[in-house]
């Protein structure tokens, strides 16, 4: 497929004028390259010959302007008793973001600061004699289809191991931060996920697993199906949930209790989609997520503010919208930190 030819597939998608084979084919492509940042063969070296020719690229700019095509103008809303920030987006197909993104990584062949999607096929794991691990780093999101047709969206910074007798006796996983799995139904293949001394079993279904070592719960969230938790204790003792359709089980490591209620799934597997919904959220649990989703260390010089409590609705945005939102919502001001040509850190304080 030449360059032309997918730019214009493209150019279809947006105009809501592509039919299923040409987004077939645009995703193949995408699945094909997601993991370069340049276009490999003569193809993309023609290409970049060109750009660099010309060199009328302006980066920022452009990302400037698609930016404000995407989004209505901000509205900041304070709450008497807690800032309050919602920004109204029009809806953009998370297709079309990926696509914008991952196209123009290719042409201008630099790697940009922001959130991508990335898709990895790890292929029939059961084939090889060992476990197969695999990571999302700071900053970005990676969505695994396995062998099975299951498939995985992996958090920032949290870890995958696949079993190295992944669809033999069952389909096992282990999981260090967080994950949303659809997982496609087999009820002679169990698939099951340890995360955090918790034991998570399942037929087919979709849900979330939350166990990342800093953060004082571990949760698990069932969107669909139904799944069976068990938490194994010291003395060999085990809790066992089973859980139905919104529901969620939330175990806390301080007071080594837990507990199953209900929860918003917006809020909950937002993440997914480059969406982070705060609901009545202290300040510290809210830069811990910012700071996975981002890639930046974001910090509190005065530790005080931990515990102010805000909500915000950050839908795909940019890491400096973010921080302004911040700046407003709470009153503090902010500095930051800078390295190798990217931020860093940033810093709030009084």
């Amino acid at each position: 497929m030449k360059i032309l030819e997918k730019l214009n597939k493209v150019r279809k998608l947006f105009s809501k004028r592509a039919d299923e084979k040409e987004m077939a084919d645009l995703d193949r492509w995408l699945n094909k390259i997601s993991n370069r940042n340049t276009i490999n063969g003569n193809e993309g070296q023609e290409a970049q010959k060109k750009l660099i020719q010309k060199n009328t690229w302006n980066i920022e700019k452009a990302w400037d302007t698609l930016e404000k095509k995407m989004y209505s103008p901000d509205k900041i809303q304070i709450d008497k008793t807690y800032a309050t920030y919602k920004r109204k987006t029009k809806e953009f197909n998370p297709v079309i973001r990926f696509a914008v993104y991952s196209i123009t990584l290719l042409i201008i062949g630099i790697a940009s600061y922001y959130v991508v999607d990335k898709v990895i096929l790890p292929g029939n794991v059961s084939n090889h004699m060992v476990s197969k691990e695999l990571a999302a780093e700071k900053g970005s999101i990676k969505r695994l289809v396995l062998s099975d047709g299951s498939l995985i969206t992996l958090n920032a910074e949290s870890e995958l191991e696949i079993d190295k007798n992944y669809g033999k006796k069952d389909r096992r996983v282990k999981l260090r931060g967080e994950a949303y799995f659809e997982i496609i139904h087999n009820p002679k293949l169990p698939f099951i996920v340890e995360a955090g001394g918790i034991m998570t079993k399942v037929l087919g279904t979709k849900f979330d697993v939350k166990a990342f070592p800093d953060e004082k719960e571990l949760s698990v969230s069932l969107v669909s199906g139904r799944v069976k938790v068990t938490k194994t204790e010291a003395k060999g003792h085990e809790e066992v949930f089973i859980l139905k359709p919104t529901e969620q089980v939330v175990f806390n490591d301080s007071t080594d209790s837990a507990h199953v209620g209900t929860f918003n799934e917006l809020e909950t597997t937002g993440w997914k989609n480059n969406t982070l919904i705060f609901n009545n959220t202290e300040l510290g649990k809210v830069l811990r997520e910012l700071n996975r989703a981002y890639g930046v260390k974001f910090e509190l010089d005065d530790k005080n503010y931990n515990e102010l409590k805000i909500s915000a609705n950050f839908n795909n945005e940019t890491f400096w919208t973010v921080v302004k939102s911040l700046k407003s919502l709470t009153g503090l001001k902010y500095k930051t930190k800078a390295g190798s040509g990217k931020i860093l850190q940033v810093n709030f304080y009084k």
